[in-house]
């Protein structure tokens, strides 16, 4: 099993943080988002471990991991990120993670543990996680929804909370064989949409088209992504009392 993390963007929205390294570089306690993903992944066994880079690239060299370049950063979104990886994802079983995310490795056994060859975990603390960021949570989630284990449908715009079941947590685990036909389907889309689609729109469209089966698990284990400042001071409060 490989690892592929998500590392390119710089995480504009975090504003000044982000000035002089990538969003991945924010410390929480002492360490900072990418040292604890890859402690994660180290954790549960899996040490071979690659990044897919872009903005100040060179602040990763001293991790001394597999570095795939996506040079055109400023302009693409996570997928197109992904595929910039492929060498890694085409020849060994994958998990995938973002970059802007710290959770309980708990999640990651989860994952590796599932029998399924393409699965997901969802986040069902989702409504007080998003509370904790937003005013009004609705602008932020996506829709949800699943049964019997498989999912169907993700990353729409919700009309109330009955369409959200749980939350995307930017991780995953894939086959081999799916992450070809993964990109196949990718190369079919048109140009424009292969940069800027988003990672959840773009598993809506897999299972909208009938070609791929997504399964998902639900968790409570602690998760917090950090889109902003305010995901960054709500992440320390509410780690304050784990021993991280």
């Amino acid at each position: 099993m490989n690892a592929i993390i998500l590392a390119a963007g710089r995480g504009s929205r975090l504003k000044s943080l982000t000035k002089n390294n990538p969003k991945s570089f924010l410390k929480i306690y002492g360490k900072t988002l990418i040292e604890r993903q890859i402690e994660n992944l180290y954790a549960v066994g899996i040490k071979n471990i690659s990044l897919v880079v872009g903005y100040k690239k060179e602040k990763f060299l001293y991790l001394k991991k597999k570095l795939f370049l996506n040079k055109n950063w400023n302009n693409t979104n996570m997928i197109y990120s992904l595929f910039k990886s492929k060498k890694w994802l085409f020849n060994c079983d994958c998990i995938i993670c973002y970059s802007d995310i710290i959770y309980d490795k708990k999640i990651l056994k989860q994952l590796l543990n599932h029998k399924s060859d393409f699965v997901i975990p969802y986040n069902l603390n989702w409504k007080q996680n998003w509370k904790d960021r937003y005013k009004n949570p609705l602008k932020d989630l996506e829709t949800f929804q699943i049964s019997n284990g498989l999912i169907n449908e993700i990353g729409n715009k919700p009309k109330n909370y009955k369409d959200i079941q749980g939350q995307f947590m930017g991780l995953v685990k894939i086959s081999k064989k799916n992450s070809r036909k993964l990109f196949h389907f990718y190369i079919n889309l048109k140009k424009n949409v292969q940069k800027k689609i988003h990672f959840t729109n773009f598993l809506d469209l897999l299972i909208k088209s009938n070609k791929f089966s997504i399964r998902g698990f639900g968790t409570k284990h602690y998760w917090y992504e950090i889109d902003n400042q305010k995901d960054y001071l709500v992440a320390k409060n509410n780690l304050k009392k784990i021993k991280l």
